[in-house]
Order: structure tokens, then sequence, then C-alpha cells
């Protein structure tokens, strides 16, 4: 059985924080550790979880790709329900990972830390969703961080 036809995209998300640090998206310089911390978790993932980072338009808090993605780039995220709202001034510290196939991804401190996501359909969402979860854990691990 397929999808009904309003049905576009099916998405699973859990969201997460980081142990230790303040809950929220409180300050800038909170959301730029948190994005410090995570970035470096999720660009050692190899694999079908392989991905690329996108820091929000104009953010200059990660210094890989300082002024953030470019305008392009963000339709395209957006057009693909992979870029969450967010206000124009409110961009240090937050952006999306996005794995090569597009149906993985992580919302960095949209409203908590993390926000993991998958786009599948059927029970393979869910193991999907928690190899991601268990991935991040463990190259957090390995300087000494952990998700709540």
């Amino acid at each position: 059985a397929g999808l009904p036809p309003a049905v576009q995209r099916v998405r699973v998300d859990a969201v997460r924080r980081l142990q230790g640090l303040q809950e929220g998206s409180v300050s800038p310089d909170h959301r730029a550790e948190a994005e410090r911390v995570l970035t470096k978790a999720f660009l050692e993932l190899g694999g079908e979880l392989s991905g690329t980072y996108y820091p929000l338009p104009d953010s200059q808090s990660f210094p890989a790709v300082p002024g953030g993605m470019s305008q392009e780039e963000a339709r395209t995220l957006k057009s693909r329900s992979l870029l969450f709202e967010h206000s124009a001034g409110d961009v240090a510290g937050r952006g999306v990972y996005v794995c090569e196939k597009e149906d993985i991804a992580a919302w960095i401190n949209e409203d908590d830390h993390v926000r993991f996501l998958v786009f599948r359909t059927g029970p393979g969402a869910l193991v999907a969703l928690a190899r991601f979860q268990q991935a991040v854990e463990a190259a957090l691990k390995q300087d000494g961080h952990a998700l709540m």
C-alpha cells in the first residue's frame, strides 16, 4: 500500500539535548558551542550517514562555511522540507546536517540542541532513526560528550 495522494513525505524525528550544556537555545555563544560539538560528531559519520553541514544563511559561527549556506542552498533545503523556520537575525550556531541521500538529517539548535530527522516510510524509518542517533552518540562519546 502506497501513501495517500495528499502525503508527499513521511517524517519521524527525535529531539535530544547535549548533556552538560544549558537547556534550550539560550545565547549565540551557547548555540555556537552546541554547534561545534555536534558538527564535529556529524562530520565524522561515514557510510549512509555521511553528509554535509549547512549553517544558516549569514551565520558566522561555523568557520568552515563563513557566512553560512547560500540563499540557493536555503531554497533547495526548504523545498525538500530539510530547513526549519527561523528569524532572519537569529542564525548563529544554527544549521542543518543532511546525509547524501537527503532522507536523513539533523537540525542543530532549531529549538533544542538537535532534532534527528528521517524521511522514510515503513518500519525502516524507526530503525534508521535509532541507527542515526546511535552513530552520533558514539562519535560524541569519543570526545567526552553525550546526548540526553
